[in-house]
């Protein structure tokens, strides 16, 4: 953490400067020193009248100009700072808090405009392609080829619709418009639940596709490679628990997996050839957290 604080201290107060720095230059006042840190100069290269540098205490930096001292001796020459018009050393002056709060809205901004790949069918309507045994969404009464029109007073929801509205009412009655067969029928669908990190996450088991949890990368030498977790495998069941096929059922194997201290996770596997496997893995600790070695996705999409 000390470490974090000292970056994020020393980029601020180094955009501050470059701040005071760029408008300097601009109206011709000659800067002697911008450094990075303070104290001891340790490396540094000088371009023009500037040197740049990097010195030895790397909390911030600093601007030096000429002629900005008072106790200084100045010659009146016409790059030094005081020899400049009041508003140019004004502006030189508030460039530094200037660039910080540019900073400020620069990076949200940045981060918004960054593009973030959606699954497709989050923007389609809710057509439902399969439902989970057992699940919330069997027990309502929906099936395979209901098109959900309305989702508690929301008209021609999609599927990001449906998924936000379930994931933020575990255990409570979401009504429901459906279309099947040309009726329409409002049904009560009682949301489920599961827990991850001491929340609740509400869940369904409606599927927009034929979704899978299947195992991307298996680390040589961990514990599910060991046991002969392949890359492929559609996990099915922990502990003889179906799991739902959805990012909910991703939480429930991390779950699964952090509460299994010292005693073997059965995993039931659905292979690339249609069998199915039992596999027993124990997981082990890396880097802070008791893990398996391998990776999973959502497919089927």
């Amino acid at each position: 953490m000390i470490i974090v604080f000292v970056l994020v201290l020393g980029a601020m107060v180094v955009i501050h400067e470059f701040g005071h720095f760029i408008v300097a230059k601009f109206f011709g006042i000659r800067v002697d020193v911008f450094s990075v840190g303070f104290g001891k100069r340790l490396w540094g290269v000088k371009k023009g009248d500037t040197d740049y540098r990097l010195s030895l205490v790397p909390l911030g930096g600093y601007v030096k100009m000429a002629g900005e001292n008072l106790d200084e001796q100045r010659t009146g020459a016409p790059y030094e700072f005081m020899s400049k018009p009041k508003w140019q050393r004004f502006c030189v002056a508030v460039a530094g808090p200037t660039m910080n709060i540019l900073t400020a809205l620069a990076i949200p901004a940045a981060m918004a405009m960054i593009h973030h790949e959606v699954p497709a069918y989050l923007n389609k309507p809710v057509l439902v392609k399969a439902v989970e045994p057992n699940s919330p969404a069997e027990r309502a009464g929906l099936q395979p080829g209901d098109l959900i029109v309305k989702i508690d007073g929301i008209a021609n929801p999609t599927w990001q619709d449906l998924e936000d509205h379930i994931a933020v009412n575990p255990e409570q009655d979401l009504p429901l418009v459906i279309k099947r067969a040309d009726q329409t029928t409002q049904i009560i669908l009682h949301v489920g639940s599961h827990a991850f990190d001491q929340e609740k996450i509400g869940y369904s088991g409606l599927k927009a596709d034929d979704e899978r949890i299947t195992v991307k990368d298996v680390a040589p030498g961990e514990p599910a490679s060991v046991a002969g977790l392949q890359p492929g495998d559609n996990i099915i069941a922990v502990n003889g628990n179906r799991i739902e096929q959805s990012e909910y059922g991703q939480m429930e194997i991390i779950r699964a997996i952090r509460s299994s201290v010292d005693k073997p996770l059965t995993l039931t596997l659905r292979r690339e050839d249609g069998t199915i496997a039992d596999i027993q893995a124990t997981p082990r600790m890396n880097e802070g957290d008791l893990r398996l070695g391998f990776t999973q996705m959502i497919t089927g999409r």
